[in-house]
């Protein structure tokens, strides 16, 4: 109901919205003029840990191809994470500019991240896409929308489930 031809929807990763994306795919009722990625774990394009792999194996992917809407995927073979964090955010400028509407759903993970906006990172005001190298930390090397970007979305589902998540919720 949210939804139409004129939105663009962004899909995060993790484990929270897997259910939601194979739903999607299985009811075929979702009309959309796009779908792209909030974020996703650098490496080659469906790689093990990759968002992009886990929401194709829900069945999504098919169901878009076969109603004709565009699927704009971060990884590209070949490419640097600059490189392909500063294409995407040319990816990402253009939907804003041809979609009326803009829909993100979004998870939190245990401490309290969301998207692959880790805590302690800073991202560049200007840009809709960024990436980082987390060498210390957990998060490894991410792309992801920036606030930047997630302030320009119409709509932002948060999807919070489990014990383990009420202190970030909090």
């Amino acid at each position: 109901k949210i939804v139409n031809r004129d939105t663009v929807l962004f899909l995060s990763g993790g484990s929270t919205p897997k259910l939601l994306y194979a739903q999607l795919a299985k009811e075929g009722k979702i009309k959309l003029g796009a779908i792209a990625l909030v974020d996703e774990r650098f490496g080659e394009p469906f790689h093990l840990n990759s968002n992009e792999k886990m929401i194709q194996e829900t069945g999504l992917p098919s169901y878009l191809s076969e109603n004709d809407i565009f699927y704009y995927p971060i990884l590209q073979k070949g490419k640097d994470r600059k490189t392909a964090a500063l294409e995407y955010d040319k990816v990402v400028g253009s939907l804003f500019s041809r979609f009326s509407k803009r829909v993100a759903i979004l998870g939190i993970g245990e401490d309290g991240h969301t998207a692959g906006i880790a805590p302690n990172i800073t991202f560049p005001k200007h840009l809709f896409v960024s990436e980082f190298n987390d060498k210390k930390g957990s998060f490894g090397q991410r792309i992801t929308l920036t606030f930047e970007a997630l302030s320009k979305m119409s709509l932002l589902l948060i999807l919070v489930f489990g014990e383990n998540k009420k202190d970030a919720l909090r």
